[in-house]
């Protein structure tokens, strides 16, 4: 459904499956539109968007909560990436270490059950 709804809408009015290899893999090309990454998911009847820690910030996680999407960043390892992704609000840490995102979480007095 999403990649029917990127596929036929596209972004901007052209395709982000055109260019090399990308419809052939089913990889869309957004390069450029990453902002509009959770509109597309949210149009297309999403519930999550999960984007890569290096490619987030405050302010398209307040706009796909704000689009009823849940965020669950991956991969937050370093001590400085989680507490930057607990103030963005995020609704999930994804990380190779768990016990540094609850000892933080804690730290902030903020249930992660």
């Amino acid at each position: 459904m999403v990649e029917h709804v990127i596929r036929n809408d596209g972004v901007g009015g052209s395709s982000p499956f055109s260019g090399t290899n990308n419809s052939e893999h089913g990889s869309p090309n957004l390069s450029g539109r990453e902002d509009q990454i959770p509109l597309l998911l949210a149009k297309a009847g999403g519930a999550f968007w999960c984007p890569h820690v290096n490619d987030v910030n405050a302010v398209d996680v307040a706009k796909a909560q704000s689009l009823g999407l849940v965020v669950a960043v991956w991969t937050v390892n370093e001590p400085e990436e989680i507490d930057r992704m607990i103030d963005f609000g995020v609704d999930a840490i994804v990380s190779d270490y768990p016990g540094r995102v609850q000892w933080r979480l804690d730290r902030e007095k903020i249930s992660w059950i």
